[in-house]
């Protein structure tokens, strides 16, 4: 009988440390994709900046500086 009362303990021990492992592992593995996706809407913008940029190689210094802004601005948000 106490075996039994032990082996429970012990097991049930194991079981909570399984589960905070399992926990922790999926809060790391959310905030990768998380991560990963940010990093692509960041790459998006700064293709779309980049392609703006080569159409308008005559722009004016206002365009210029408006465009940059812009650019910030869309940083803080990602």
């Amino acid at each position: 009988m106490r075996r039994m009362v032990r082996d429970e303990e012990r097991y049930k021990v194991e079981d909570e440390e399984a589960t905070k492992k399992v926990k922790a592992k999926n809060l790391f593995e959310n905030y990768v994709y998380e991560m990963r996706e940010r990093v692509k809407k960041v790459e998006k913008v700064v293709e779309e900046t980049i392609e703006w940029l080569d159409r308008n190689q005559l722009a004016e210094i206002d365009e210029f500086e408006f465009k940059k802004q812009e650019l910030k601005k869309n940083m803080q948000f990602l």
